[in-house]
């Protein structure tokens, strides 16, 4: 399909889904809790099952739920595989700095980023998933469950758990730190 065979209607889709949702697809990776290494290879991954699934993707729906529960998957079937063997975490791409913006306002945004990624750390796969896409992405819990493929009270659920568990790991941060 996206080989330069002749394309079809459902090809052309995907071949732009691709285009527009591959930075959106690293930033769920990432968010998720993938390291900088595996990002390229577990994106294709993605896109590969996207395409193997393709004919049951309903056009009506937005994609980016459809592709964060395959990406979901993808990263939960990647966890598996990895050895038990602790790695070290690679610091996160650094973001272009903005015109007027001072070292000092890049420095608080990183230590926000940073706080922000250990305390997703903390939270259980399937808790993390929920939390990332219901309050970073803004995704309705209607089209978690269905991406995730369960009831929706289950998705309200691990929300909560999730919400709860995040602001305690900000909390525990925090005071780690020495922040207020």
């Amino acid at each position: 399909m996206m080989d330069g065979a002749a394309p079809d209607g459902r090809s052309m889709g995907l071949e732009q889904i691709y285009s527009a949702e591959l930075p959106y697809v690293y930033s769920f990776l990432y968010r998720l809790g993938c390291r900088n290494i595996e990002l390229e290879d577990l994106a294709h991954d993605v896109f590969v099952t996207a395409m193997r699934r393709w004919n049951t993707y309903d056009s009506s729906r937005p994609v980016r739920p459809w592709l964060f529960g395959i990406a979901f998957r993808v990263v939960v079937d990647a966890r598996r595989r990895r050895t038990a063997q602790r790695e070290v975490i690679q610091e996160p791409p650094e973001d272009i700095p903005h015109e007027g913006e001072g070292a000092e306002e890049r420095l608080a945004q990183r230590e926000r980023r940073e706080l922000v990624e250990e305390a997703l750390e903390s939270l259980e796969p399937e808790r993390r998933a929920v939390f990332v896409m219901y309050e970073l992405e803004g995704i309705p819990a209607a089209q978690i469950a269905e991406a995730m493929g369960t009831p929706v009270p289950t998705t309200y659920s691990r929300l909560r758990i999730g919400r709860e568990e995040f602001t305690a790991a900000v909390r525990r941060i925090q005071l780690r730190r020495g922040e207020p």
